[in-house]
């Protein structure tokens, strides 16, 4: 499961059964790794995505509305 690191909800704009249409995969450097995660795609408001058993100390969410965009 992925979470989305933002302060609260989020309506997020695409095609619920084409996922490519709201997220992209996005690696990240951290220090010397590479971090897998994803990024928002064509969004108001730029959202990043991490496994769930990732995040620490960041607020989070795991729902998202979805319209159609």
């Amino acid at each position: 499961m992925l979470a989305g690191l933002c302060d609260g909800e989020q309506t997020l704009r695409g095609t619920a059964t084409e996922p490519e249409t709201i997220v992209h995969p996005h690696n990240e450097r951290e220090w010397d790794n590479w971090r897998p995660a994803c990024r928002s795609a064509g969004q108001a408001q730029g959202t990043r995505f991490v496994p769930l058993s990732e995040v620490r100390d960041e607020k989070y969410t795991v729902y998202f509305p979805v319209q159609p965009g």
